[in-house]
């Protein structure tokens, strides 16, 4: 009997062995390699070539342009962003001023204005001699109209058709700036940023 039992003890070591040799070694996971840090996109100056003119205060607009391939039915959107430092119009002389009397302006100046109340600024173009797009911006951000391509110096108000949303912001850039940026209402928002000092951005003197 003792023997037996060594003999079934020994099998069953050496089966065990056997089974241990089976165990394949523990595979070498290889660390996951770090994301790409997210850079943040340029500044683009957005100034007058005269100095001169500009406005004492800027504000920064960060542009989100969601981009959709409608060729495809299983596109998903991308998302394009740029910031650009616009001149900021504060006093109502300022705001009047404008951007009379500018007439040939950089194709990449513009403007930002700010507004309150309830209903929709109305601008026109009197005194101005070049030709503008007017973006309205609401308060959530959405670069809801686009008046492109006015007409210099004329007098006639300049507005959203409907009523509703309301502009607190009104970006103005020369003609055709508009498309420069990828605006397009319903896939654009805009975030307009406070005001500081232009030379905090640009040498003015």
């Amino acid at each position: 009997m003792t023997a037996t039992r060594i003999s079934f003890a020994l099998a069953a070591l050496l089966g065990l062995t056997a089974c241990a040799g089976t165990i394949p070694a523990p595979m070498e996971i290889a660390p996951p390699e770090p994301a790409p840090e997210a850079t943040a996109p340029a500044l683009v100056p957005m100034l007058p070539d005269d100095l001169s003119l500009a406005m004492e205060y800027c504000r920064v607009l960060t542009i989100e342009n969601e981009i959709v391939d409608f060729t495809r039915a299983d596109a998903k959107p991308t998302f394009e962003t740029r910031m650009i430092v616009a001149e900021a119009p504060r006093t109502d002389a300022e705001k009047e001023r404008g951007m009379r009397h500018r007439v040939d302006p950089h194709p990449r100046s513009a403007m930002a204005f700010e507004f309150e109340g309830d209903h929709n600024p109305a601008l026109w173009m009197s005194q101005t001699p070049a030709s503008l797009d007017m973006v309205f911006i609401s308060a959530e951000g959405a670069a809801f109209y686009v008046e492109a391509s006015t007409t210099p110096f004329s007098e006639q108000f300049l507005t959203p058709e409907e009523p509703d949303p309301v502009a607190t912001h009104v970006l103005e850039v020369p003609a055709g700036g508009a498309d420069m940026l990828g605006i397009t209402p319903g896939f654009t928002r805009i975030e307009v940023g406070p005001p500081r000092p232009c030379n905090a951005f640009f040498a003015l003197s």
